[in-house]
């Protein structure tokens, strides 16, 4: 399997989030099309920021709640 390596800082954990991958250590972006360029042989760990959700729906909770 292929995995990320950040150009910048050789990492290889990444998080996508609003359509970027973006290196955990020092936060470069990458768009889909440039990841298939720094794909490498690997295994690599891919975590999903979803928090912008989470408050979304909180927000839309409450606002229901006291309607």
């Amino acid at each position: 399997m292929k995995k990320l390596v950040c150009e910048l800082c050789g990492s290889n954990n990444f998080t996508k989030e609003n359509g970027y991958w973006i290196c955990d250590h020092c936060k470069t972006k990458y768009t889909s099309e440039e990841t298939k360029k720094i794909m490498v042989e690997g295994f690599v760990d891919v975590t999903v920021d979803k928090s912008d959700e989470l408050k979304n729906f909180k927000k839309l909770a409450i606002q229901y709640y006291n309607a």
